[in-house]
């Protein structure tokens, strides 16, 4: 099992170039994370993760959010 917080602030560039409005300025933006495997038989594992985001960009309204993964991992 794991665990994972972030709490950053400062610009973002999602377009690959340098910011140049106020609105690229993330005031803050916090991540909380949290993931586990388990094995079902050996070689053959389930995992799961779920991420929670909250950025508040200066200026707009605050984008909240959730990535959900499952996976499974087969070795022979």
């Amino acid at each position: 099992m794991a665990l994972q917080y972030s709490d950053a602030q400062g610009y973002r560039n999602t377009s690959g170039i340098l910011p140049t409005e106020t609105s690229d300025y993330v005031s803050s933006s916090k991540l909380y994370g949290g993931g586990m495997a388990y094995t079902i038989a050996p070689g053959f594992v389930a995992e799961a993760d779920l991420l929670l985001f909250n950025d508040k960009p200066v200026g707009l309204s605050a984008v909240n959010g959730y990535v959900a993964t499952l996976a499974t991992k087969i070795s022979f």
